[in-house]
């Protein structure tokens, strides 16, 4: 795969026929609903899982702006007087 240019995100969504950012927007929709399994470990007295150990805010919100970056989003700019 790494012959073909893509990186993964972009060909998961080529072989789904999605758009990059729609496929990151259902990535990050599952991930928010693994972070919710996995805080509710925390709330039970479980450990957390070995795969995952750090669901904190910063963390996920991490892993959220890479996937949409790495499917080409741009964030707005923050210059005064630039158009969104």
């Amino acid at each position: 795969m790494a012959d073909s240019g893509f990186d993964y995100l972009a060909a998961s969504a080529h072989a789904s026929g999605k758009d990059p950012i729609d496929w990151a927007v259902l990535i990050v929709g599952n991930l928010l609903t693994a972070r919710a399994t996995c805080t509710g470990r925390a709330e039970r007295g479980l450990p957390p899982l070995p795969c995952w150990p750090d669901t904190s805010d910063a963390a996920v919100a991490r892993k959220v702006v890479g996937f949409l970056l790495d499917a080409g989003w741009t964030p707005p700019s923050t210059e005064p007087g630039a158009s969104s």
